[in-house]
């Protein structure tokens, strides 16, 4: 992990900018970074996302668990696996959704397999969950595996 211009610990690399120059003069609430993260998303402006990764970390917005799960989602949409793996790694303390969030990214970007690995390691199971690995399935030409899955799902539970 790099240590980010603010000093601290952040997943990903950060371009060079420093708190003087990255706080507004407005507080930067909650909705204001999910309104960016959502038009970051949309419109797949990588360089932005990671530099508004940075700030939420410089901020240290990212201590709460939805500002993290919202991140790996925006990765995840972006086909940024490795920080969407790197802001999970990050998580303190992830719950369902974080867990959730990073099985749709492994996923949506063609990773099959790591997509299972991390259901494996699920600390509880959804239908979340369930369907993400049979659309991972399903996404990656495996229909066998998807089929086996949703059986799985129907005897589990």
């Amino acid at each position: 992990m790099n240590s980010n211009a603010c000093g601290s610990s952040s997943p990903i690399l950060s371009p060079p900018i420093s708190p003087s120059n990255v706080v507004p003069e407005e507080p930067l609430g909650f909705h204001n970074v999910f309104a960016l993260l959502k038009v970051f998303a949309q419109h797949n402006l990588r360089q932005e996302e990671r530099w508004l990764h940075t700030l939420i970390c410089c901020l240290a917005y990212d201590i709460h668990i939805f500002v993290s799960n919202a991140v790996i989602e925006l990765y995840a949409r972006c086909h940024l696996v490795l920080e969407a793996k790197a802001t999970f790694d990050a998580t303190p303390f992830p719950n369902q959704y974080t867990w959730n969030h990073l099985l749709v990214a492994y996923g949506q970007n063609g990773l099959a397999v790591e997509a299972h690995r991390v259901f494996q390691r699920l600390p509880a199971r959804n239908v979340v969950s369930w369907n993400a690995l049979i659309a991972a399935y399903v996404k990656n030409g495996h229909p066998l595996y998807a089929l086996h899955v949703f059986s799985c799902m129907h005897t589990e539970g």
